[in-house]
């Protein structure tokens, strides 16, 4: 199937539908499933793959896939010269039996693996914005340090000017503001 069939049957999919309807019993049988199908692998994407239980479900399958894995090191750390040929059949068939339970779990991991991917991506980038709110906010706190910083010195300018030249001022200032907007109005 080509990737465009695949993009026509998909396309019109409810995905929110489908997530919505997708409980953690749903999920957990999904997980234990050894082959999956594209439903199973959308439930394992489906906000109830988050619940407790089923991340618990995931976890214990691990710990018995490493447990399991540390037997099958020790057996090979065992194999000797006088017992190569009885260990290497023990640990071939503890491989065999291992194996395709640790695809399948790394199977259904990988979905979480793009989650992961993007939610790193989606931090990476949120921590540059903040970065970049952060020091907008830092200059603009500075911004307004410096006004202050120049009201205090205009305000201490004006406090030092003597009160009748500071009056003479006003009026002057008023003056010429009427005679502006008796112009504007011509």
């Amino acid at each position: 199937m080509s990737y465009y069939e695949v993009y026509r049957k998909y396309k019109i999919f409810p995905f929110q539908t489908f997530f919505q309807q997708t409980t953690a019993a749903d999920v957990l049988r999904a997980l234990q499933k050894g082959h999956k199908s594209p439903r199973d692998f959308l439930k394992l994407l489906s906000p109830a793959a988050q619940e407790p239980q089923v991340l618990e479900a995931m976890a214990q399958q691990a710990h018995r896939l490493t447990d399991e894995m540390t037997e099958i090191r020790t057996e090979i750390e065992n194999i000797g010269t006088f017992n190569a040929g009885k260990q290497k059949e023990k640990v071939l068939k503890l491989l065999m039996d291992w194996y395709p339970r640790i695809n399948a779990f790394e199977s259904k991991l990988k979905p979480y693996d793009e989650q992961l991917k993007i939610l790193r991506e989606n931090q990476s980038v949120y921590r540059s914005e903040t970065e970049r709110a952060q020091w907008a906010l830092e200059k603009e706190r500075q911004e307004g340090q410096s006004l202050i910083y120049e009201l205090r010195e205009y305000q201490d300018f004006i406090s030092s000017i003597p009160p009748e030249l500071f009056e003479e001022l006003k009026q002057r200032y008023e003056m010429s503001q009427q005679q502006q907007n008796q112009n504007f109005e011509l």
